[in-house]
């Protein structure tokens, strides 16, 4: 297995664990409301259950960012990895 096809494997599993962890996330801020929804009564848009809400889609929004930039960064990285080793020219 020559280093392009060890860089492009690792990167594809680098890729879905983001993946993964990212549809974990999505999950969780589901759960989160379901719960909210089944305890917390509405009290329109300024009261607590919005809040909480709220705060569990912003943190699913940065977990979301953060393994986006990563996964951008592990493909910058491979890309440029390959380019070198067989004079292709890396794109971003």
């Amino acid at each position: 297995m020559s280093a392009a096809e060890t860089a492009q494997g690792a990167a594809a599993q680098i890729l879905d664990t983001i993946e993964g962890v990212e549809r974990t996330s999505l999950a969780a801020v589901r759960n989160v409301v379901d719960s909210i929804d089944r305890t917390v009564p509405d009290l329109g848009s300024e009261g607590p259950r919005h809040k909480i809400i709220d705060s569990a889609f912003s943190v699913a929004d940065q977990v979301i960012g953060m393994s986006n930039s990563f996964a951008r960064s592990v493909v910058g990285s491979v890309a440029k990895t390959l380019g070198s080793g067989n004079g292709a020219t890396a794109t971003k």
